[in-house]
């Protein structure tokens, strides 16, 4: 948080809830670095992953995901520019630290508590196999709720999860330090090092036995044998 320098206390009571930080450096930041408008128009299919918020009532959002399932998912082809902004904002509205976004008719906020790793996206849009990367071994990803989908679930070799500070810590020290890019992909090789083993050992059995198959087959049946 201190060395990202775009975090500030914030106003206390808001009209959108409470808020014990100031979102405007993280919007500042945004708007320095998005093009709100290009990526509408981009057709990408880019989604935002926010939670309904009810004013002045955050404690509700950070209820564990059992109590609440409502997470939304908004994409970005399904929105204006100003929207984008405000979808991205909510993103990270933590309940308590950020005041949550207003879009349309409904406030929103971080999701993350809820959904903070959200597949289920991919699995509504049918896909058969999904690949999880997580950032901590305490998130939880239940695998009844993709049923008929092959669900990859790779989490980090040490721990990288600090406490509630290292949740708003993006300072290069720290990225740096952690060398979490790195880690996500030597994990992910690893994962895939060890499942491509095994994947060509079952090849490699299966096809022994279609040897066998064959060759059990092309022997005289036992009573032409005898006779």
């Amino acid at each position: 948080m201190s060395g990202a320098g775009i975090v500030q206390v914030g106003p206390g009571l808001t009209e959108e809830g409470i808020a014990l930080l100031d979102p405007t450096p993280i919007a500042d930041f945004l708007d320095r670095y998005i093009d709100y408008e290009r990526v509408c128009k981009s057709g990408v299919d880019l989604t935002i992953v926010v939670l309904p918020a009810i004013p002045f009532l955050e404690f509700l959002g950070l209820l564990p995901a059992p109590w609440r399932k409502d997470a939304k998912y908004l994409n970005v082809r399904d929105l204006d520019p100003l929207q984008v902004r405000q979808a991205l904002l909510a993103a990270i509205a933590v309940p308590y630290l950020f005041p949550s976004k207003r879009i349309g008719n409904q406030s929103f906020a971080d999701a993350g508590w809820v959904d903070p790793l959200p597949a289920q996206i991919l699995y509504q849009g049918g896909a058969k196999y999904i690949v999880s990367i997580f950032l901590s071994d305490s998130q939880l990803q239940n695998r009844a709720d993709f049923s008929g989908c092959v669900l990859f679930q790779i989490r980090p070799s040490v721990n990288i999860d600090t406490g509630i500070g290292s949740t708003f810590d993006f300072s290069r020290q720290t990225i740096d330090s952690l060398s979490l890019i790195n880690l996500g992909y030597e994990d992910a090789r690893s994962y895939y090092g060890e499942a491509y083993d095994i994947f060509s050992r079952l090849v490699s059995l299966k096809e022994r036995g279609d040897q066998i198959i064959k060759l059990a087959d092309s022997l005289p049946d036992r009573r032409q044998r005898k006779t």
